[in-house]
């Protein structure tokens, strides 16, 4: 018997753990789209925020912005 539970809870469990993320990232949009963009910076898919604040404070070129989509 407590076999067949085991589907029904799993579900109900996967729900609200999407449900509460869902709830967190909108109610705090900038916080994780802040995470990702830093994120993307370090591994090398977009502009880090950070280097191209340095760059701009010390009126320096700043570095160039990687293109996700090449051919490379």
């Amino acid at each position: 018997m407590a076999s067949s539970k085991f589907p029904i809870t799993t579900i109900f469990e996967a729900a609200l753990v999407v449900l509460s993320l869902l709830l967190f990232l909108h109610g705090y949009p900038d916080i994780s789209r802040k995470a990702l963009w830093e994120d993307g910076g370090v591994n090398g898919f977009n502009s880090n925020p950070k280097l191209r604040i340095y760059f701009y404070a010390n009126y320096l070129p700043p570095p160039p912005i990687p293109f996700i989509w090449s051919q490379a």
